[in-house]
């Protein structure tokens, strides 16, 4: 169980400079973009890479703010639909969608993975701005390993959390019966 909680902090730690590195994203993105305007619109002086670098820095802004979402248990969840489940049953619905959403960000880091690669290999430059752009998914792939990460534990804690209602849900059914039969 100490194991555990030292590979959580570890993953918080780095939840935390991602969740830096997406802040600092998005205020580099609104800086570019109140340029942007003001160049087209004042001094009608468009600059195309203001366009670029936002749309390049909004999947990699997703990507590392995916984890720390997930570590405040933000994602949208149906709790009208949950409040009507047994304990137990919302704890196997937290643990399928833990699962599932770690398939599909297992598979979003398999691609900006291979995306990263090609574009490295390839030496790709963006138009507008001149910018390499393999970091682009870089920055794509450090955010999926975080969220894998974050839901890895996630998933073990629903596990583990299962388990131990599961293992007092049976000491206080077998400590009834045996009260039953001393009745």
């Amino acid at each position: 169980m100490h194991f555990l909680k030292a590979i959580e902090r570890g993953i918080g730690f780095l939840v935390k400079i991602q969740v830096l590195v997406a802040a600092f994203f998005l205020l580099f993105m609104v800086l570019v973009i109140v340029h942007g305007v003001f160049m087209r619109y004042v001094l009608r002086d468009p600059q195309a890479y203001s366009v670029e670098f936002a749309r390049f820095s909004l999947m990699p802004l997703m990507a590392l703010a995916l984890a720390y979402t997930q570590r405040v248990k933000g994602p949208v969840r149906v709790e009208v639909l949950l409040r009507h489940l047994s304990v137990r049953m919302q704890r196997l619905c937290e643990i399928l969608s833990h699962l599932i959403f770690l398939v599909y960000a297992a598979f979003i880091l398999w691609a900006a993975g291979r995306l990263m690669v090609e574009f490295y290999v390839e030496d790709r430059i963006s138009e507008d701005f001149g910018f390499t752009l393999w970091i682009v998914p870089a920055f794509m792939t450090l955010g999926m390993i975080g969220i894998c990460l974050q839901l890895f534990i996630d998933l073990i804690r629903s596990s583990l959390i299962g388990a131990q209602d599961s293992e007092t849900e049976n000491k206080t059914v077998s400590d009834s019966s045996s009260k039953k039969v001393i009745d």
